[in-house]
């Protein structure tokens, strides 16, 4: 991954002098006043000079000295959560391999787009407009590779869709 034209034109001591990073809390201070704010997509952005930083590649670049090779993966899945101990440089496959299952195990709905998806063992098999729709394709899957395909979940939410 290539360098933003702002992470381009950020010296680390420019850095350095302008904010105090706490690396226990992943917050970020000028002056004493926290920076940064959630954005719709849950990431903490900074603004510096007129450029906008995500707060997690702001803070690795603040520690080691050298922008991230690649992407930033927050090991915990929380976005907002900059801790440098929660932070890693990884490649991109790496980064889409610590996606969260969704929480039903199977299905979920997509609030934006207003349809039900089915997700099985991190395997998508589609999305539907209704959720009689969904069941029926999670059902037809399920039975097409074996009856114990999943079932090792202890995950609550998924219990109730499976004999939905």
């Amino acid at each position: 991954m290539s360098l933003s034209y702002s992470e381009t034109i950020l010296p680390h001591a420019q850095l350095l002098a302008l904010l105090d990073y706490d690396p226990a809390t992943g917050l970020f201070r000028r002056n004493g006043k926290l920076r940064g704010l959630v954005d719709k997509d849950g990431y903490t952005m900074v603004w510096l000079m007129g450029h906008r930083y995500r707060a997690g590649r702001l803070a690795w670049f603040y520690v080691h000295g050298t922008w991230p090779s690649s992407e930033i993966d927050h090991k915990n899945r929380v976005r907002s959560d900059d801790r440098i101990c929660n932070l890693r440089d990884v490649d991109h496959a790496t980064n889409a391999s610590n996606k969260e299952v969704p929480r039903s195990g199977y299905l979920y709905y997509l609030k934006t787009r207003g349809k039900w998806a089915v997700w099985i063992k991190q395997k998508y098999v589609g999305t539907y407009s209704t959720v009689e729709e969904a069941q029926q394709a999670r059902d037809q899957y399920l039975l097409s590779h074996g009856p114990t395909m999943g079932m090792e979940t202890d995950d609550e939410y998924g219990k109730e869709f499976r004999h939905a």
